[in-house]
C-alpha cells in the first residue's frame, strides 16, 4: 500500500488479523469526522437525523443495521429506514441530560460502513462543548465518485454547521474497539503518513477552537479561516496544490485529486497534504494532556504523548514556521 497507483478496491477488501489465524479486527476506508457546537441544541440534533438519514440512502442496501438507545445488539433497519428506528427515540430524549447518539452500520462487525454521532447533552456541554459526527465510506467511493462524496459532505457541513472537520483514508475497527489493539494499529499508522486517525482528538481535554491536523479533505468554519487572514489570503498559500470549496459557513479544502496513502519507510510525502498543512499549522491543536484517553495507543516501548506528537505534526517541514 503505498502512495503510487493505490489500489483503492484492494484497500477496502483488505482485513488485519490481531494474531495469525485469528479474526480481523481491522480494515481500512474513508473516515469523514466532524466537530462541531451546540450538539444539545433540538436544531443540531434535528440536522443530524437528517444527515443520519441521508447516509442511510447513499449506503443503500450496505447500510443494514442501527443501535437502539443503550443497546449493545444491532437491531435490523426496517421498511421505514432511518426514520422509523430513531425519530420517536430523538422526540423522546431529553437534551438537558441525554446524549444523543444515533448509530448506522452495515452487516459485517469489521468495516468501512458506517453513521456515528456523539451530540453531547447540556450538562455535559458545560466542560466539553463540542459534539462530533463520523461517518465511513470505502475507499474506492474517491475514486468512483467522489463529486458525489464531496457534495455529500458539504450538504452536511450546510447542515451541521461544523467547526472543523476532515476526511481520509483511515484504519477502521469494529465499532468501540479502536483503543484495544495499538499493536495492530500503530506500524500502519506510523508509516502510512496519509492514513487519518480522529480518536485522540476526540478524547483529549482540548476541546478548543483548533484543528487535529489536515488531510484529504479539510473542513473548517469561516472563524477558523478568519484567524488564518481570510480566504484570498489562504487560497494564496495553498497556491496549485490545493482547491477551496465554500459552503455556507465556511469552506472545504481538497489537497489534490484523489487521497494518498503515503509512505514513511519509501521517502513518499503526500505533498498536497505537506502544503495544506503548511497553511494551517497555525490553528492546530497541540495541547495534549499526558492521559491515556487523550492520545493514541501506542504498544510498548513506546511513549503515548511522545508518538501522538510525532503524528499530529508528521507533515511539517523545516521552515514552516512555529
Amino acid at each position: 500500500m503505498t502512495n503510487a497507483g493505490t489500489d483503492f478496491p484492494k484497500l477496502d477488501q483488505t482485513r488485519i488479523a490481531a494474531r495469525d489465524g485469528g479474526e480481523a479486527v481491522m480494515t481500512f476506508g474513508l473516515g469523514l469526522s466532524l466537530v462541531l457546537r451546540g450538539g444539545e441544541t433540538a436544531a443540531k440534533r434535528a440536522a443530524s437525523l437528517d444527515v443520519a438519514e441521508s447516509y442511510a440512502l447513499w449506503g443503500g442496501d450496505r447500510v443494514t443495521r442501527y443501535l437502539r438507545r443503550n443497546a449493545s445488539a444491532r437491531s435490523k433497519l426496517g421498511a421505514g429506514g432511518v426514520r422509523a428506528a430513531y425519530e420517536a427515540q430523538l422526540a423522546a430524549t431529553d437534551a438537558a441530560k441525554d446524549n444523543w447518539t444515533p448509530v448506522l452500520l452495515g452487516p459485517e462487525e469489521v468495516s468501512n460502513i458506517g453513521f456515528f454521532a456523539m451530540l453531547k447533552n447540556a450538562q455535559s456541554a458545560t466542560r466539553y462543548p463540542n459534539s462530533t459526527v463520523f461517518a465511513r465510506f470505502p475507499a474506492a467511493t474517491a475514486r468512483t465518485e467522489p463529486d458525489a462524496l464531496i457534495a455529500l459532505v458539504i450538504d452536511w457541513c450546510n447542515r451541521l454547521k461544523p467547526m472543523h472537520g476532515t476526511l481520509g483514508l483511515a484504519p477502521m475497527f469494529e465499532l468501540g474497539m479502536e483503543r484495544f489493539h495499538p499493536a495492530v494499529l500503530w506500524p500502519y499508522l506510523s508509516r502510512l503518513v496519509g492514513l487519518d486517525y480522529t480518536w485522540t482528538y476526540t478524547m483529549a481535554l482540548g476541546h478548543a477552537p483548533r484543528i487535529k491536523g489536515v488531510n484529504w479533505l479539510t473542513i473548517l468554519e469561516d472563524a477558523l479561516v478568519d484567524d488564518l487572514g481570510g480566504k484570498v489570503a489562504l487560497a494564496a498559500s495553498l497556491g496549485d496544490q490545493a482547491t477551496i470549496i465554500t459552503w455556507d459557513g465556511g469552506i472545504l479544502i481538497r489537497a489534490g485529486t484523489e487521497p494518498q496513502i503515503g509512505d514513511r519507510n519509501m521517502g513518499q510525502w503526500p505533498e498536497a497534504y505537506v502544503a495544506v498543512n503548511r497553511a494551517l499549522r497555525p490553528i492546530r491543536f497541540e495541547e495534549y494532556p499526558d492521559k491515556k484517553f487523550a492520545l493514541i495507543d501506542v504498544p510498548p516501548p513506546f511513549d503515548a504523548l511522545d508518538e501522538t506528537l510525532k503524528w499530529v505534526r508528521r507533515f511539517d517541514r523545516p521552515g514552516d514556521g512555529d
